[in-house]
This record gives C-alpha cells, sequence and structure tokens, in this order.
C-alpha cells in the first residue's frame, strides 16, 4: 500500500497515478538530454570562437560590464562542451 507524506493511505487509483506521471517525467527527461545533445552538436565552435574575440576586445577597450562577462562566461562553457561531444562522438565514429 502506498501512502502520502503524512501516513495517510493513498488511494489506489492515485498511486496509479502518481506512478504513471513518474515513469512520464523519467522518459520526457531522457528525451530532453538528446534534444540538448542534438543542439550542443549543432554549434558553430567557430561562430562561439568569434563571439568570445569580441567580448576580449571589449575586455580589452573596458567595455566589459557584469552581463557581457557573465555571456562570454557561459560561450567559453558552450564551446568547451561542444568541443568535448565532438571529440567523444569522434571517437565513437572510429570504432
Amino acid at each position: 500500500m502506498k501512502t502520502t507524506k503524512g501516513g495517510k493511505v493513498m488511494n489506489p487509483t492515485d498511486a496509479y497515478r502518481k506512478e504513471l506521471r513518474k515513469k512520464e517525467l523519467k522518459r520526457n527527461k531522457k528525451e530532453r538530454k538528446k534534444v540538448r545533445e542534438v543542439g550542443i552538436l549543432k554549434k558553430d565552435p567557430e561562430a562561439i570562437r568569434d563571439q568570445i574575440e569580441k567580448l576580449e576586445m571589449m575586455k580589452a577597450d573596458g567595455a566589459l560590464d557584469k552581463a557581457r562577462k557573465h555571456k562570454k562566461r557561459q560561450l567559453e562553457d558552450t564551446l568547451n562542451l561542444v568541443l568535448k561531444k565532438r571529440k567523444v562522438m569522434f571517437v565513437m565514429q572510429t570504432y
């Protein structure tokens, strides 16, 4: 018998629905992860590098505010992730 957080016994129909919802969320999580990976692989590393270089030039001019620093950090993280994923895909294709 399933129980609620309060310790009360849960209606079997509600318990079944809760279990279905849990499975659905797990399936959706896997699908979102696949979509994100595909999106990352589609990104162009050269375009990301160009954006980072533009922000570096702005930094040299002293025109880099907090938001642009954050954007630069995000771009660097994205670039590293793209390169890492592409390297993994390349290694997987060679085997």
